[in-house]
C-alpha cells in the first residue's frame, strides 16, 4: 500500500504480538519476585535485566536452579533511579545472537511509586505554606499541592514510559491489597450488611493503563490473568486460577510472543511526549542554557544555579532553570550623573528611661527591619528551612520557585509575579567544585 500524502508512511499490520509489559501485583508474599526470577530461567528468554527497588531480592533469588539474570546496581537516589532505567533500555531487546526476547523486571514498581510520595509530602512540609501550618501545629496534617503531585507523577512517568515502550520483556512487580471500596460520596458502598471490598494496588494508578498484561498472584505457585491486550479469545483464561502458573507459558504459548519478529510499539518517548517535560526539563539543556545566559562564565553560572536552588537532577526545574537565567540577564543601572536628593535627617528612635533611681542601664529601642519585598519566602526562618531541603539530595530537590508558579494560593493570598534570584558572587569552595564535577562535565 502506498500513500500519496507526503511525509506519510503506510503499510499492512503484521500480526505478531509486542513483547509484552507485565503488571505482576499480589498481596506480599505470594510469590512475584519468585515468578519473575523464574522467567529468566525459561530457555526462550534471553538476556536478563534486574532492577531492585527497595525489596532486597536480587541477590537471593539468584541461588534459584535455572535462574540467570545481571543486577542493576544504582543507590537507591531518584537520579541514578532514572538513569539506570536509561541505560538498560538503551540495551537491544532482542538478543542479536539468539533471537530472543531479552527481559527486564523492576522489583517493585509500588517503592518507587511510595519514594516519590514520600519526597511529594516533604515538599510540601518543607514548603513556605507548610511551615506556616507547622508552627500553628507540629501534627497537623499538611495538604500536598497539586503542582507537586504533578511533578511526581512526571517523575513516574519519567522511569516507566521508557520501560513500557522497550522492545524486550518488562516486568513491574506492585503490591496489592483488598481496600474497602468507596462511592462518590465518599462513603464507603455497601454490599448487604458490610463494605464492598476491591483490589487495589500500591503502585500509580496509570500502571494498569500502562502495561499490556496484568497478572494477580493469589498464594506462590499460584496466580491468575486479569486482563490482556490480545487478538486472542482469552476469555477463559481471565479470572481463572492456575496452579503451577509461570510467566513464560503465559508470555509465549497464551499470548503468543514467540521468538524472532515482533510488534512493535507506536508511542513515542521523546520529550514533547514525556507528562514530565512541562516541569522539567533535561540537565544538559539546563545548564546549556545557564551557561549561555552567563556569557560562558562559570563562576557567573554556578552562582545562578545555586541561587536558584537548582540540583543536578537528570530532570531539573524548568521554573527554577528560567530563574537562574532571568537573574544573569538582569543588568545594573549605570549610576546617574543627576545629583541625588539628600533624604532629611531622621528622628532617631526613643531611649527608654530606668525608673528614678535605678542603676540599670538600658539600650536604646532598636528599629526592626523589615522583610525585603522580593524574598521567595515569608520568613527567615521559612526561606532557611526551604534553601536546607533544596540542596544537591536528589530525589528531595523539589524546586521551591515549583511551589510558588503552580501551587494553589491560599484565598488570603493575591500571588505577585515572583522576582528573579539574586546572583551571589561569593560561593562555598566545595559546592563550587560539586558545581564543576556535576554540571560543568562535558558528558
Amino acid at each position: 500500500m502506498t500513500s500519496t500524502v507526503p511525509g506519510l508512511t503506510l503499510r499492512q499490520p503484521t500480526g505478531l504480538a509486542p513483547r509484552p509489559t507485565i503488571m505482576l501485583t499480589g498481596q506480599a508474599k505470594t510469590g512475584k519476585s519468585f515468578l519473575s526470577a523464574m522467567l529468566s530461567a525459561d530457555p526462550r528468554v534471553g538476556n536478563s535485566y534486574w532492577l531492585d527497588i527497595g525489596e532486597g531480592t536480587a541477590d537471593q533469588y539468584g541461588a534459584l536452579p535455572g535462574v540467570r539474570y545481571s543486577v542493576a546496581e544504582h543507590d537507591g537516589s531518584y537520579r541514578q533511579l532514572l538513569a539506570t532505567v536509561r541505560a538498560l533500555v538503551s540495551l537491544p531487546g532482542t538478543d542479536p545472537e539468539t533471537g530472543k526476547p531479552n527481559l527486564i523486571i523492576v522489583d517493585s514498581s509500588a517503592n518507587l511509586w511510595a519514594l516519590l510520595s514520600e519526597h511529594a509530602h516533604k515538599s510540601a512540609r518543607d514548603s513556605a505554606a507548610g511551615q506556616r501550618v507547622l508552627r500553628d501545629d507540629p501534627d497537623a496534617e499538611v495538604t500536598v499541592p497539586i503542582g507537586t503531585w504533578n511533578i511526581a507523577r512526571g517523575r513516574w512517568a519519567a522511569v516507566i514510559r521508557p520501560l513500557v515502550t522497550w522492545g524486550g520483556i518488562v516486568i513491574l512487580t506492585a503490591r496489592g491489597k483488598e481496600v474497602t471500596t468507596v462511592g462518590a460520596d465518599g462513603r464507603p458502598v455497601l454490599a448487604g450488611r458490610q463494605a464492598a471490598k476491591e483490589y487495589a494496588s500500591e503502585a500509580h494508578k496509570s500502571l494498569p493503563f500502562e502495561a499490556k498484561v496484568i497478572v494477580r498472584t493469589i498464594r506462590p505457585g499460584v496466580a491468575t490473568l486479569v486482563g490482556a491486550q490480545s487478538a486472542y479469545d482469552l476469555r477463559a483464561e481471565i479470572g481463572r486460577e492456575v496452579a503451577d502458573f509461570t510467566l513464560g507459558d503465559l508470555i509465549f504459548d497464551v499470548l503468543g510472543c514467540g521468538q524472532g519478529p515482533a510488534g512493535t510499539h507506536t508511542i513515542s518517548t521523546g520529550p514533547a511526549e514525556s507528562e514530565a517535560d512541562a516541569l522539567l526539563m533535561p540537565l544538559e539543556d539546563a545548564k546549556t542554557a545557564v551557561m549561555s545566559a552567563a556569557g560562558g562564565d562559570p563562576d557567573r553560572a554556578y552562582a545562578a544555579w545555586a541561587a536558584a536552588q537548582l540540583s543536578v537532577d537528570p530532570l531539573v526545574s524548568r521554573a527554577g532553570v528560567a530563574q537562574a537565567v532571568a537573574a544573569l540577564e538582569v543588568k545594573v543601572p549605570a549610576p546617574s550623573a543627576e545629583p541625588q536628593e539628600v533624604p532629611a535627617e531622621q528622628t532617631p528612635p526613643p531611649v527608654a528611661h530606668a525608673a528614678v533611681g535605678s542603676t540599670e542601664e538600658l539600650e536604646p529601642a532598636k528599629a526592626e527591619a523589615p522583610a525585603p519585598a522580593d524574598s521567595l519566602f515569608d520568613d527567615a526562618a521559612a526561606a532557611e528551612t526551604a534553601t536546607k531541603h533544596n540542596g544537591d539530595e536528589g530525589l528531595e530537590d523539589y524546586h521551591p520557585a515549583e511551589q510558588a508558579l503552580i501551587a494553589e494560593p491560599e484565598a488570603s493570598e493575591v500571588p505577585g509575579p515572583a522576582a528573579p534570584p539574586t546572583v551571589s558572587a561569593e560561593a562555598p569552595a566545595a559546592k563550587k567544585a560539586h558545581w564543576a564535577d556535576g554540571i560543568m562535565a562535558t558528558p
